[in-house]
């Protein structure tokens, strides 16, 4: 069970990755102007015009925050992280700190349609 677990996590890292290059290189910001309302724009951009996403709800502010927050650069920090935390977490397969890491990580793709709920707390 543990290894098919690491495989779907290391899985999810590789989809994460592939979308994080293909999507316009960070760092983004949040900006809100009167032509774009809030968006998420490239550092680089010249003008909101340059927008990456446009949030219209009732949070647009915070949406376009969030989106911004989670850039490419950031997604590939992340999935070096935790590329690093499944590497150790294999070194312990069978231990404590094994079952103690697993389940969180698990957790965080527990809506994906591959994921064996029976992989949280086993």
């Amino acid at each position: 069970m543990s290894e098919d677990l690491v495989r779907f996590l290391r899985a999810r890292l590789d989809e994460d990755e592939q979308t994080a290059r293909r999507a316009t290189e960070g760092p983004w910001t949040a900006e809100v102007s009167s032509e774009t309302g809030h968006c998420v724009i490239p550092s680089d951009a010249q003008s909101t015009r340059e927008y990456v996403a446009r949030t219209q709800l009732y949070a647009a502010a915070f949406d376009a925050e969030h989106i911004a927050r989670h850039d490419p650069a950031r997604v590939l920090r992340e999935v070096e992280a935790w590329r690093a935390v499944l590497d150790f977490v294999e070194t312990v397969e069978g231990s404590w700190h094994f079952l103690q890491l697993m389940d969180p990580l698990a957790r965080v793709w527990r809506d994906h349609p591959d994921f064996n709920p029976a992989w949280l707390d086993a």
